[in-house]
């Protein structure tokens, strides 16, 4: 071996141990991304808080992974979770086919329901799709909400657009002024009940659950490997069997998944 070789040995060491130590350094943190929607997930005092931030904080805590959580509009962070650029996002519908094609979706962990509401001043009473043929739609959207309103609405045999609001607080807020004209809207039971709460709305009332959903993880395909994916998978069943999930959602006034 020549001089010149022996002498660029250290440095080929040098470069590969660095290299290694930044591909573990990824290894070991899985980015999540979220949105502010309460009591699912929040931002609170800089940090996001809810019941699947704590979870994927246990999860992530058993793996020895490190898992930032960013709270961001939704459409922001479910495009860096579709591109890789972040590794997890939170709340995914176990359901959909769509967020199946981009991402491991993790045991169900939470179950909840779309429900209608509408103005105490309405007599609309909903119990299967035909009930709302022909009547006012409104959803928070674009939004997996709005897009099983439209899912509804075509079960219904109607043919009415979904009227898209910009939030569910000012879904909620028209609803209460009876803006609608006897109008009804579609929303996550748990969100309303807190906004609700939170804004003292009054003048509301759920007339019907439309549509049972479960409620998990997403790690993206583009930047989780299939065997970290099954991993943290079996972490959160392992969080499911002792209970801990459990705990956590009731904390929320929520119910674990069945």
């Amino acid at each position: 071996m020549t001089v010149r070789k022996k002498a660029l040995l250290p440095l080929l060491a040098a470069a590969l141990t660095v290299a290694f130590a930044a591909s573990s350094a990824r290894a070991e943190t899985l980015r999540f991304v979220t949105e502010e929607l309460p009591p699912f997930s929040f931002e609170k005092n800089g940090k996001a808080g809810g019941p699947l931030a704590e979870i994927v904080a246990e999860a992530c805590k058993a793996l020895e992974l490190s898992c930032p959580i960013q709270v961001l509009p939704w459409r922001r962070s479910l495009a860096l979770a579709e591109a890789g650029d972040a590794e997890g996002i939170f709340t995914v519908l176990t359901t959909s086919a769509e967020r199946r094609q981009k991402f491991f979706v993790m045991p169900a962990l939470i179950h909840a329901e779309y429900s209608f509401f509408a103005n105490e001043k309405s007599d609309f009473i909903y119990q299967k799709p035909a009930d709302i043929r022909n009547v006012r739609v409104i959803a928070y959207g674009p939004s997996g909400t709005s897009i099983t309103l439209e899912g509804l609405v075509r079960q219904s045999g109607g043919s009415q657009p979904v009227e898209v609001e910009v939030s569910n607080l000012m879904a909620l807020k028209k609803l209460a002024a009876d803006r609608y004209d006897g109008g009804v809207v579609l929303m996550n039971r748990d969100v309303a009940s807190y906004i609700l709460r939170s804004e003292k709305l009054p003048g509301i009332k759920m007339v019907g659950d439309a549509v049972p959903l479960e409620y998990s993880i997403g790690l993206s395909r583009k930047s989780v490997s299939e065997g970290l994916a099954m991993r943290f998978a079996a972490a959160l069943n392992r969080l499911k069997e002792t209970g801990r999930v459990k705990l956590i959602l009731a904390a929320y006034d929520m119910r674990p998944a069945y």
